[in-house]
């Protein structure tokens, strides 16, 4: 999200797992509920020297925390990651 900051990707991002939360799938039988966890990491203007592995990096490691916090999780990145 170009010139979001993590407050906003946060919100946009909660917003989505609510979203897929209150939907399902449905056959004739069974209602199947789906939840999702997601990861974020943002870009300040002091991380000019980042690479995009990096960010990515940072990214799968905010996720790996949000799936141990449970079911229907945002996590953002922070350096206590590292």
């Amino acid at each position: 999200m170009p010139a979001a900051d993590e407050g906003c990707a946060e919100k946009v991002t909660k917003r989505i797992c609510d979203t897929i939360e209150e939907a399902y799938i449905e056959d004739e039988e069974t209602k199947i509920r789906l939840t999702l966890s997601l990861g974020v990491a943002c870009m300040e203007n002091s991380d000019t020297d980042i690479s995009l592995e990096s960010l990515i990096m940072r990214t799968d490691q905010a996720l790996y925390a949000a799936k141990a916090d449970g079911r229907n999780q945002v996590e953002i990145w922070d350096k206590s990651f590292n």
